[in-house]
């Protein structure tokens, strides 16, 4: 970490951590870089169900293993805890091991702790059932984490991390959700619901620091026999139709598919079903049909972008909208734009205007003598729709002074997979240099420390996609500025 960064960020989080360490070892002696640091090794943290295997909160236990990578060092740690005020410790042996059990005697805190693997690693738990769980799994007893399958497909996934720092591991993972959310609403799922959670079979996490920063990968094995559509990532074009000024942008494809995915799961999830009933019902209020005027016609790829701007309606504010829309459906999608003018026509702040542009005819909804939105069709498959945003510079968007084209774009999200089902991009940089012109500017109210952690991020760039039928994948590039 000392690779990256301000000197001013370093210090922050250097003192954030001293912080934390005062307030864990606050009634105590000791010292964690001088007691705990030179023994322990790589540590692990397992989420263990009730005994009902119920999911709430009362019912989890958290067993942590430590290795020990000094066993001298982990022996006069162990000698010093044993003599701290305030804390009795008693031992007592299940199946030849000693527990050491520890109580406060100021409080009802309490932890349990035992040594395995020939003083190897320490186990820990403030339950001592959980402590026994892990000896009978030791020994055999019982059957390991490692031994379920969906346990072990998830243990061989292959990250590609560098230099990881950690790993989450989720097994089982329709039967776990399906148990948060049975706990949550008080009532037992669908079958149809239980179904969908089931095309999830098991999820694994992980992060790990690169040249440029740090990279968070989360990998999910499918059930292929539950998913109903194929889905299939594609190299996305969208990304150079934005120009290089642009400071964040999502995109997608085949909008339209999601939607209907998304209309077809509420009808077994009831909460979802009211919330589209409640859009429909919104929409309906103005002669738009959320399914056929809305997203029906999006068949195509989807962005949407902050453009830095120095003109306009949004000139004081630095930035401004950028959307682009390609379909096939291009009556469709001019049927839809006719309404919003019908209706914008009725607001008498509002002067709906149409002028040509290079050839190109664009409507433009005039508010105050400014252009408050403008919009027009590039090419036959392709609507571009610009709020507040210059629609001349949308349109002259070539190879370099494109946002594919340029180099903050390539060292953000050029290690990120190409064809993928969209991309996440955030210019940090850009967007701070705006927001800090505006007159309540976040650098007047930001905390030292705050603004020298968001100084040191240049970037976020993440995509989603999928490397076969039975594997999608989220990849997550936090862009950090180096420690010069």
């Amino acid at each position: 970490m000392q690779r990256f960064g301000s000197n001013e960020a370093q210090e922050s989080i250097g003192k954030t951590i001293a912080d934390w360490e005062k307030e864990a070892y606050a009634d105590s002696k000791i010292d964690y870089q001088k007691d705990i640091q030179p023994w322990i090794g790589n540590v692990m943290m397992a989420f263990l169900p009730s005994e009902s295997g119920s999911w709430d909160r009362d019912g989890q236990n958290l067993l942590v293993v430590l290795g020990i990578k000094n066993k001298l060092k982990a022996w006069n740690f162990a000698e010093k805890l044993q003599k701290e005020e305030g804390k009795e410790i008693t031992k007592t042996k299940y199946k030849g091991v000693t527990i050491y059990l520890e109580t406060s005697t100021d409080s009802d805190e309490q932890g349990a702790t035992a040594i395995l693997d020939n003083y190897n690693k320490v186990v820990f738990s403030e339950n001592i059932e959980t402590i026994k769980l892990a000896i009978d799994t030791y020994k055999g007893e019982k059957t390991s984490f490692v031994a379920n399958p969906e346990a072990k497909k998830a243990l061989n996934q292959k990250l590609g991390l560098k230099n990881p720092i950690f790993a989450f591991y989720l097994a089982d993972y329709g039967e776990l959700i399906g148990k948060a959310l049975a706990s949550a609403s008080n009532q037992e799922l669908s079958t149809e619901t239980l179904e969908q959670l089931m095309a999830v079979e098991s999820a694994v996490m992980g992060l790990g620091f690169e040249d440029k920063g740090l990279r968070l990968k989360y990998l999910v094995n499918l059930n292929q026999s539950a998913l109903k559509r194929e889905y299939k990532p594609e190299k996305g074009k969208i990304v150079s139709r934005f120009p290089e000024s642009t400071i964040a942008l999502m995109t997608g494809s085949k909008v339209n598919e999601s939607w209907w995915s998304l209309v077809e799961q509420s009808e077994v999830v009831p909460q979802l079903d009211q919330l589209l009933n409640g859009w429909e019902t919104m929409l309906g209020s103005i002669n738009l049909d959320l399914n056929e005027d809305v997203f029906g016609w999006m068949d195509g790829e989807v962005g949407l972008g902050l453009v830095t701007v120095d003109e306009g309606i949004f000139k004081d504010y630095g930035m401004g909208g950028a959307a682009i829309f390609q379909t096939s459906d291009r009556q469709t999608a001019t049927n839809t734009l006719k309404k919003l003018e019908e209706l914008a026509a009725g607001n008498s702040f509002i002067t709906i205007d149409r002028r040509s542009i290079k050839g190109k005819t664009i409507v433009e909804w005039i508010a105050d003598n400014k252009v408050l939105l403008s919009y027009g069709w590039t090419d036959d498959r392709t609507l571009t729709v610009a709020l507040g945003t210059p629609f001349k510079e949308l349109m002259e968007v070539k190879g370099k002074n494109s946002l594919a084209g340029s180099k903050n774009f390539k060292d953000l999200a050029g290690s990120l997979p190409e064809k993928n089902f969209g991309y996440f991009y955030l210019d940090m940089k850009k967007l701070m240099a705006v927001l800090n012109n505006l007159p309540s500017a976040p650098s007047n109210y930001l905390p030292p420390e705050s603004k020298a952690v968001l100084d040191s991020i240049r970037g976020i760039a993440a995509t989603s996609t999928m490397g076969d039928r039975s594997t999608a994948e989220l990849d997550l590039l936090l862009h950090l500025e180096p420690n010069n």
